[in-house]
């Protein structure tokens, strides 16, 4: 998005995917029934889709959810989720 709206440069953002590509990153686990969800639960707490995936990663899994996002905050703890 930053790259779009021409906040950086493509050599930014290049660096940005190098860096990434080295952090022990593991896709969490999740089946068609839990994507199917997400549009529920996204329109339950007034959410995209895409933040709804977060939300319900981290009910799944019992994690405690890192965000800036003031209506997924605000979604998290509704939810029971603790926010960092």
């Amino acid at each position: 998005m930053a790259y779009r709206r021409k906040r950086i440069t493509s050599e930014q953002l290049s660096g940005f995917v190098i860096r990434l590509k080295t952090l022990p990153i593991d896709a969490g686990p999740q089946t068609p029934v839990d994507v199917l969800g997400l549009p529920a639960i996204a329109q339950a707490r007034g959410l995209t889709t895409y933040d709804a995936a977060y939300l319900e990663l981290a009910m799944r899994l019992e994690l405690p959810l890192a965000t800036a996002d003031r209506a997924l905050r605000a979604a998290a703890e509704a939810s029971g989720v603790s926010v960092l």
